[in-house]
């Protein structure tokens, strides 16, 4: 019974380091090359710049919240979608390491 349960745990803690280390190479950020402003796999999406079928390909986001994400613009960070009632949470727990809302620099006026 004890080396059941023994191997149960050794079990148990295996399977949490694999997904925790799977987690943390999720949630590594990426570098500036690897944003997307085309639709590239695996890059980011860039909330400020994407276009509807780029926004389409993400999980979860429809035509409609396509056209709302883009009538939203500009974003100062992605939890905007949220904070501005564009896209429900569960949404966007779907989509969060998926997009980034990259800074719009104004061009100086002459």
């Amino acid at each position: 019974m004890q080396k059941q349960l023994l191997r149960t745990a050794v079990l148990i803690l295996g399977c949490l380091t694999c997904l925790t280390s799977t987690s943390a190479q999720e949630t590594a950020r990426p570098k500036a090359t690897e944003v997307a402003t085309g639709p590239t796999t695996g890059a980011l999406v860039d909330l400020n710049s994407a276009t509807p079928g780029q926004l389409q390909e993400l999980p979860g986001i429809s035509e409609e919240y396509a056209r709302k994400i883009i009538d939203g613009r500009p974003y100062t960070e992605k939890t905007d979608l949220v904070k501005k009632k564009v896209i429900p949470l569960v949404i966007y727990d779907d989509i969060s390491n998926r997009v980034i809302a990259k800074r719009i620099s104004k061009k100086p006026s002459r």
